[in-house]
């Protein structure tokens, strides 16, 4: 699948943004099936799978992240019957994995402003199953993904409290002296 993760810009009236801390979790959920059609006894490994990639608005790879939900089985010789269960096969359900990664980046105009900026997310599933030459998969997967971003920046700098001083005390000069031409 193909999604938008949409995030506010940074407003530019906070100071001057020095960075951007992205991260990307993403999470596969599903279901797997398989039959070994072996004339002996197999380890089946069943790996539940999905490559998340976040991009820049440009569409440039920024993060991906691959969940994975692995679960291993022992499978009897074939029984003679393809249904996904018995000794030979099994069906599994509610198998799940997840996996983060976070990056850096510097500040890009993409991210500044009032509005939002979108990035474009994309899902590939990637499910296997292997360990009996003959062995028959079926799979059900789903995946999804949270993006968070963190800017970080300068505030606008502050006129020193000394400064600030130095202009009080010369505004209550003149205004004392305003106050002396008056009484003459």
């Amino acid at each position: 699948w193909n999604e938008v993760l949409t995030f506010p810009q940074f407003d530019p009236t906070l100071g001057t943004l020095t960075s951007i801390m992205i991260t990307l979790d993403g999470e596969v959920t599903g279901d797997a099936s398989y039959e070994s059609l072996d004339a002996q006894p197999a380890t089946i490994t069943l790996d539940l799978a999905a490559d998340i990639v976040l991009s820049l608005p440009d569409t440039t790879p920024l993060l991906m992240v691959s969940a994975v939900g692995s679960v291993i089985e022992n499978a009897s010789a074939f029984d003679g019957t393809i249904d996904f269960a018995g000794t030979s096969g099994n069906a599994l359900t509610g198998l799940g994995g997840m996996d983060s990664d976070t990056t850096s980046i510097g500040p890009l105009a993409d991210f500044i402003g009032v509005g939002d900026v979108m990035l474009p997310v994309a899902a590939t599933g990637d499910s296997s199953g292997s360990g009996a030459g003959n062995l028959i998969t079926l799979f059900a997967t789903q995946a999804g993904a949270v993006g968070t971003i963190v800017y970080t920046f300068t505030p606008p700098s502050v006129p020193e409290p000394a400064a600030m001083l130095l202009i009080g005390v010369g505004l209550i000069g003149l205004a004392g002296f305003g106050r002396r031409m008056r009484k003459r």
